[in-house]
């Protein structure tokens, strides 16, 4: 798939949430990146998604298309694992948003999981994200 197919069904799924239309024409063919750290889809589970390494500006789209790949399979719930980042940024944390807002809005269930001892788990907790993203059943209470 070419990244503006990933583009476009980014683009359709927001529109779609949002109520908006969309265009084969409204994504810009320029757009380049570097693919770096593949998101795992893992199964049997066609909603859990468990990026490992860097979570950043590189790789951030990686995990927004596979988000959007999820959900347009409308799995009950999803479930974005965290445990495995070794690093996660504005763009990563933006795109770990994302998804858990895509899946809400597509009316599914979106659980983030990311231990507090990681790099991840201390991003979402100094940003403040932890209270809205992360999963309180599957994570370490002790702040």
């Amino acid at each position: 798939m070419a990244l503006t197919d990933t583009t476009l069904e980014l683009d359709a799924l927001e529109r779609a949430v949002t109520g908006d239309t969309v265009t084969g024409d409204t994504v810009a063919p320029s757009r380049q990146r570097t693919p770096v750290a593949p998101v795992a889809e893992t199964a049997p589970a066609p909603g859990r998604l468990a990026p490992a390494g860097r979570l950043d500006v590189a790789t951030a789209l990686d995990l927004r298309a596979a988000a959007v790949r999820a959900i347009a399979r409308r799995p009950g719930t999803l479930i974005v694992d965290l445990g495995a980042v070794t690093h996660l940024d504005a763009a990563g944390l933006a795109a770990v948003s994302h998804a858990a807002l895509a899946a809400r809005r597509a009316g599914i269930v979106c659980r983030v999981l990311a231990p507090r001892a990681t790099d991840p788990g201390r991003v979402l907790q100094m940003t403040g994200m932890d209270r809205l993203l992360l999963d309180g059943a599957n994570t370490p209470t002790g702040r």
